[in-house]
């Protein structure tokens, strides 16, 4: 009996959604496994591992003893003899990854407080000398430096020492360096304005000594610092306003501008900071 051939053409889009229809799981199905990822671990006992990666990326260290974990290239694992292949889920490899990444993240975090933290404390560590400078009438902008020759830096020296033989604080050194540069420029002159001599000029008709004394830089600096003793709270004034107390000079405010220049030089000598070479105003209550 003939059988009639029937031709049925079946439209583009229909044949796209049957086909993409998923097909229905065979009893028994199982679900397939998670894609795992190849690792290359060296076979010697106690080695790193390194963790082949997506992209050609290696991270070393990942479970083995050597601790932290570093991406490299996938070149130079290591020959077919050298290592073993293992997989483990991918997932583990993402999380060593984002601690990597979380790690280094917190040490950046670590780093930015630290350098804010550091910028603060030099603020505050600038102003408070900013407001020590002033109540000590000190002007950073009027100081002079000067280079001193051997003859300068001995006399310098020995202010020095005598202040340390009479039991001063390097406070009063500075004082008188200061003094000395304004009235001599640190030099044994042997004469001067009226009888004024020596480091200090001074006169032996005002009663400093005779004019061998006044020329004798050990006697002129323990005659100087004799009379500072005598001037009340010495430690707490101005530095020009203590020298001009002992000096009685025409030009009071002349000795602030050596300030800077005799700390220094106490702070070279003695070794301390040129910060605690300041004076030490009384607080307001």
């Amino acid at each position: 009996m003939p059988v009639d051939v029937v031709h049925a053409e079946v439209h583009p889009r229909i044949h796209a959604e049957i086909h993409t229809e998923p097909a229905p799981r065979p009893r028994g199905h199982r679900r397939a496994p998670k894609r795992r990822m190849p690792i290359a671990v060296p076979a010697a006992a106690g080695a790193a591992v390194a963790v082949t990666a997506v992209g050609g990326v290696t991270l070393h260290g990942v479970g083995g003893s050597s601790g932290g974990v570093a991406l490299e290239s996938v070149a130079g694992v290591g020959g077919a003899s050298e290592v073993q292949r293992v997989v483990v889920p991918e997932r583990a490899t993402r999380d060593q990854m984002r601690a990597v990444l979380g790690s280094k993240a917190a040490n950046q975090a670590r780093a930015r407080a630290k350098a804010l933290r550091d910028e603060r404390l030099a603020l505050a560590a600038a102003q408070r000398l900013a407001a020590l400078q002033r109540a000590c009438g000190y002007n950073p902008y009027a100081q002079k430096n000067e280079k001193l020759n051997a003859e300068q830096q001995r006399n310098a020296r020995i202010i020095i020492d005598v202040a340390q033989r009479m039991g001063l604080p390097p406070r009063a050194a500075v004082i008188a360096i200061a003094t000395a540069l304004q009235e001599s420029y640190l030099k044994n002159l042997r004469g001067g304005h009226l009888d004024s001599a020596g480091l200090f000029q001074q006169r032996p008709s005002a009663g400093w000594g005779s004019y061998s004394q006044v020329t004798d830089p050990y006697y002129s600096a323990r005659k100087f610092y004799t009379e500072l003793k005598e001037v009340r709270g010495w430690q707490r004034l101005p530095l020009t306003v203590a020298a001009q107390d002992v000096q009685v000079s025409a030009f009071p405010s002349a000795y602030a501008r050596w300030e800077r220049m005799a700390a220094q030089l106490v702070s070279s000598v003695l070794k301390v900071p040129v910060e605690e070479l300041n004076c030490t105003p009384l607080r307001s209550t």
